[in-house]
């Protein structure tokens, strides 16, 4: 089942930097409201701000008195929109707002729970001025909203750094995100206390549902533990994990190295960096990615094949469990097929 983002989203501008044919400088500011629609364009010639554009909506996005030819690609909701049809592109599917519906189906079921769902054509269960549809397949906060508004928080924090590291952080983590954003795969975030604090990417036996289950609440930053979750949802995408039947019938991680592991602490403290009172090897992983030299990275490696946690004699090399593993280009019916990189 798809859920919708509700838009709590704050007014913002967007800045982009333009330069005339002359030497003057032009600085440019997208404004949005609440659903992230640009509703003006000004400009910042040599101190001088002056307004370029103007943009009213109906519900579903249609432009009022729209200008032409359109000044701005960006509109309803940010989406980019095509300039022949008059659709946005909500990256899985266009958007026609004339009408106020996809012009292609929903590609995730429906739920009986909530019959609107069934309706393979509605755009945000047809309440356009509540929710926005940031990709037509999501990542899926449920009851954990605030975790999304303080997750995406420290993706913008990191993005507005003045430091070209952070902004390099914050860059792969909006990459990981939107990765997971749109792909096939619904991605659901779920919470469970009174565990040992961590993250586990689970799957439950319905195909094109994964959980990225937190637990706890410790020496582990929660953005650090969503950023190492979110990575392993983008291994599983590129064919570099699964999920296998065990004697139990219990679904269990299939071929998680260390290569996936370090990957995943490497995004985790891209959002929060090591905490003083988590482990030492977790401190090594720290000085790799701080300094990312390939000897710290095998030393971190070692430190987790080595131990005694979960990490023990796990694979060191890259394993993948794409088709052309496999005799006669098949997977195995006991491991939950990946879907390919699109």
């Amino acid at each position: 089942m798809r859920r919708y983002l509700l838009s709590l989203m704050a007014v913002g501008l967007w800045p982009t930097l333009t330069f005339a044919q002359t030497t003057t400088q032009v600085v440019e500011y997208y404004h949005t409201d609440a659903l992230g629609s640009v509703r003006a364009v000004t400009k910042v010639v040599n101190g001088q701000t002056q307004v370029v554009s103007r943009h009213d909506y109906k519900p579903f996005g249609e432009e009022v008195a729209p200008q032409t030819p359109p000044v701005d690609k960006r509109l309803f909701t940010g989406k980019e929109r095509d300039q022949e049809t008059g659709w946005d592109y909500f990256e899985a599917r266009y958007l026609a707002g004339g009408s106020g519906r996809f012009t292609s189906p929903d590609p995730v079921g429906g739920s009986l729970c909530n019959p609107q769902t069934f309706n393979r054509y509605a755009y945000c269960l047809g309440n356009p001025l509540r929710y926005r549809d940031p990709s037509g397949l999501i990542v899926d906060w449920g009851g954990n909203k605030d975790l999304r508004k303080s997750y995406e928080a420290r993706i913008h924090e990191l993005l507005s750094s003045a430091t070209t590291i952070d902004v390099a952080r914050g860059r792969a983590l909006e990459e990981t995100y939107r990765r997971l954003d749109k792909s096939d795969i619904t991605f659901h975030v779920t919470t469970k206390s009174g565990e040992t604090d961590g993250g586990e990417l689970i799957y439950k036996g319905s195909p094109g549902h994964l959980y990225v289950e937190l637990r706890g609440e410790g020496s582990m930053p929660t953005t650090q533990k969503l950023a190492h979750e979110f990575k392993h949802g983008e291994q599983f995408l590129n064919s570099q994990l699964g999920f296998q039947r065990n004697s139990s019938g219990d679904w269990v991680g299939y071929r998680v190295d260390l290569v996936d592991e370090a990957g995943a602490f490497r995004a985790g403290f891209g959002a929060e960096r090591a905490q003083l009172n988590q482990p030492s090897f977790i401190q090594d992983v720290q000085r790799w990615v701080d300094g990312s030299r390939s000897d710290l990275f095998v030393a971190s490696q070692l430190n987790l094949h080595d131990g005694t946690g979960q990490y023990r004699g796990r694979a060191m090399r890259q394993l993948d469990i794409s088709a052309t593993d496999w005799p006669g280009g098949q997977i195995p019916a006991n491991i939950y097929a990946v879907p390919r990189i699109r």
